[in-house]
């Protein structure tokens, strides 16, 4: 029998996006599965993956829990940034000027090894939902 954290048998990109919205907003171990998706992007190098994934996450999630916005922001989004960030700087700005969920998913990363250029930009990006 396999355990409650087990995937789906064959889960698609939408299922592991559901489920890792989920967790974020239940903590139930039943979606842990899907915490191993945005990992395993951020492990191979998958950048562009990772970065599609964050914006199927942010969609998917709940817009008054913001819980699940740190989820994101503090996890695939960071990751993404702190690897990869002088490549999507651009694309995340645009982002935050067309989505205000976006900018409070941002608003939740760390600077995480970033230079400071970049954090300054991510910091702009998401001012105003930056707690003062």
């Amino acid at each position: 029998m396999p355990a409650a954290s087990d995937p789906p048998l064959e889960p698609t990109w939408e299922d592991a996006v559901l489920a890792y919205v989920m967790l974020a907003a239940t903590g139930k171990e039943e979606y842990s599965w899907a915490s191993d998706v945005p990992l395993g992007l951020a492990a191979a190098g998958e950048w562009s993956e990772l970065w599609r994934f964050t914006l199927d996450a942010v969609k998917a999630a709940d817009s008054s829990d913001p819980d699940v916005f740190a989820f994101i922001g503090a996890g695939p989004l960071e990751d993404l940034l702190a690897h990869a960030g002088d490549r999507f700087i651009d694309a995340v700005e645009a982002e935050a000027r067309d989505s205000k969920r976006f900018r409070s998913v941002l608003a939740c990363v760390w600077q995480h090894g970033m230079s400071d250029a970049l954090w300054s930009r991510i910091v702009a990006a998401s001012a105003d939902e930056r707690p003062a």
